[in-house]
């Protein structure tokens, strides 16, 4: 642990829908050198309250004849209250999911970094409006290979941050994830491995879709308390979207948590990790795991892969692409 003094600024802003930025904050904090301010845009855009019935129609007044919005002015200042809180030029201003900034808040934002850099957390496809921050920053990470080559980004995956617990095993796989198109091939290895007696908790997020597979639930759960879940299985079951081809975060989670995987993502053959005694892919939808894969144990795999994608790297390349802009600056990534 280094004793310098953080005379450097970073504020993160970033939507924490399920704790899990409070990771990527205490990343910056523990393994970099920067006095980190984080700033929470989804709790924000949610903390407007009216005040009255009055004040309501005020604001509906105001949009409809002077294009102003109470809820904006709101948002605006108090983001301005976080700007000046430093009151010079924050170092780095780093942004997860720009597309739900408004352009206003970018500019805002932009004029008071030295260096402004973004994650774009989920591909351009599922996303088109990423593409309309693009022109805001000095440098866009993405961990959408086909993007990166397609805009110039710069590749970074995501991360693991997580040990093995030693928990007791309660069911052989494990999957959480939305209520959508996905369900129907959730559904089919559900299927599967009842027949095989393999034990499994799914759970998914909405009512949209019901089924005897999947335990569905709402509102959200914490990150925290979903890796708990995690832990007590022997496998993670990873379903990815249509318009996704990089990794989400089961990888990693997989990969930290010591855990077997499937998926249906046959890109993470290309990564370093990959191994089929950890890892089966299911392609073309033709489910058909051998009951080998449940029976072996997990394959331990050398440090030197596990810990580059460790959290500690994750934020470690944000702040050398900003020492490579700023090089006459001292490194101040500290080593895990």
């Amino acid at each position: 642990m280094s004793n310098r003094i953080k005379n450097k600024k970073l504020l993160f802003f970033g939507p924490d829908h399920v704790g899990i930025c409070k990771f990527i904050q205490a990343g910056f904090e523990q393994y970099t050198d920067f006095d980190v301010t984080y700033f929470d845009n989804h709790s924000l855009y949610t903390s407007f309250r009216y005040k009255n019935k009055l004040h309501r129609t005020q604001n509906f007044l105001l949009k409809t004849f002077f294009n102003r919005n109470l809820k904006t002015v709101y948002y605006t200042q108090k983001i301005q209250e976080v700007l000046n809180r430093n009151q010079g030029m924050y170092d780095v201003i780093f942004i997860l999911r720009p597309d739900i900034v408004k352009k206003r808040h970018l500019l805002l934002l932009r004029k008071k970094a030295k260096f402004f850099v973004a994650y774009f957390w989920d591909s351009i496809a599922a996303y088109p409006n990423q593409k309309k921050t693009i022109s805001f920053f000095d440098k866009i990470f993405s961990y959408e290979l086909e993007d990166c080559k397609n805009y110039g980004f710069e590749f970074l995956s995501n991360f693991h941050y997580f040990e093995p617990t030693g928990e007791p095993i309660e069911y052989d796989v494990y999957n959480m994830s939305t209520n959508d198109n996905r369900i129907y091939l959730i559904e089919q290895i559900a299927q599967f491995l009842e027949k095989k007696n393999i034990s499994f908790l799914f759970k998914g997020n909405g009512n949209k879709t019901s089924s005897p597979y999947v335990k569905t639930f709402m509102g959200t759960v914490p990150y925290h308390k979903m890796l708990q879940e995690l832990q007590k299985a022997k496998v993670i079951l990873d379903i990815q979207k249509d318009v996704q081809k990089g990794l989400s975060f089961r990888p990693f989670e997989a990969l930290g948590l010591e855990k077997k995987l499937i998926t249906n993502n046959p890109t993470i053959r290309e990564y370093d990790f990959y191994d089929p005694q950890n890892i089966y892919v299911i392609e073309n939808n033709r489910i058909d795991i051998p009951e080998s894969f449940f029976e072996t144990p997990y394959k331990q795999l050398p440090a030197a892969i596990v810990d580059q994608y460790h959290l500690k790297n994750w934020v470690g390349k944000i702040i050398k692409a900003y020492y490579s802009k700023f090089p006459e600056t001292d490194k101040s990534v500290r080593s895990h």
